[in-house]
């Protein structure tokens, strides 16, 4: 089966899709896909390297972490922030976030140029805060920080979460999780948040936070 990526296929110029296994992938080449995507579970090697033999690339792994909803909630302080929900953001602000995540997989191809890995961010962070729950942490007026949320059911997930590199380090990445947290509805039992495995400031600051790993999974790009 194959999902049609409209987003992506806008910004990269080419026919993009996200396929489950090898065998979508002449299917694919008859319609025409240029440029596939596949998160596979790291327990199924054997698929992960059916995909490698059909040309495709290992770009990168994540980590997916959980938690309960009720564990920890703990409401951490900076005296000099303010967080606020907000739907909307401007493509200045969107542009200064989207350079913070340069580690990304689309970053990690060396067949997606720089610039357009970048313009797939900014244009990601605006469209997911038109349509999602999100927050923005504030200092004095200047937006530092955000967090964008997806619920599915009983689940809620940070699905981006990013704070300015000069606030790092400081627990504003605490704080705007503690206010996402017990902002949730009741509904809510489980919550997630995914990262690259080699983001390991990002895996320190869940762990913090009382997330623990969950599963693993293979980022496969394929070309046509």
């Amino acid at each position: 089966m194959i999902k049609y990526l409209k987003f992506d296929s806008d910004i990269l110029g080419v026919k993009c899709g996200r396929i489950n296994h090898p065998n979508d992938i002449n299917i694919a080449h008859q319609k025409k896909y240029r440029f596939l995507t596949a998160k596979i579970d790291s327990q199924k090697i054997d698929l992960v390297n059916n995909f490698i033999e059909y040309g495709g690339t290992l770009i990168d792994t994540e980590i997916v972490f959980a938690k309960p909803k009720y564990l920890n909630l703990n409401k951490f302080r900076v005296s000099d922030i303010k967080i606020k929900r907000t739907r909307g953001i401007d493509q200045h602000t969107a542009i200064k976030f989207a350079k913070l995540f340069t580690h990304s997989r689309f970053f990690k191809d060396i067949q997606i140029q720089k610039s357009q890995a970048g313009t797939l961010w900014e244009n990601s962070i605006i469209n997911h805060f038109r349509e999602q729950k999100n927050y923005i942490c504030f200092n004095d007026g200047e937006e530092v920080g955000f967090i964008i949320e997806k619920t599915h059911k009983s689940i809620s997930e940070i699905f981006l979460i990013g704070v300015l590199q000069n606030y790092q380090g400081r627990g504003v990445g605490k704080e705007m999780i503690s206010v996402y947290e017990n902002g949730l509805g009741e509904g809510i039992k489980t919550l997630t948040v995914e990262t690259q495995i080699s983001n390991y400031s990002a895996q320190r600051l869940y762990i913090e936070c009382g997330y623990r790993p969950l599963s693993y999974r293979h980022i496969i790009h394929v070309w046509l």
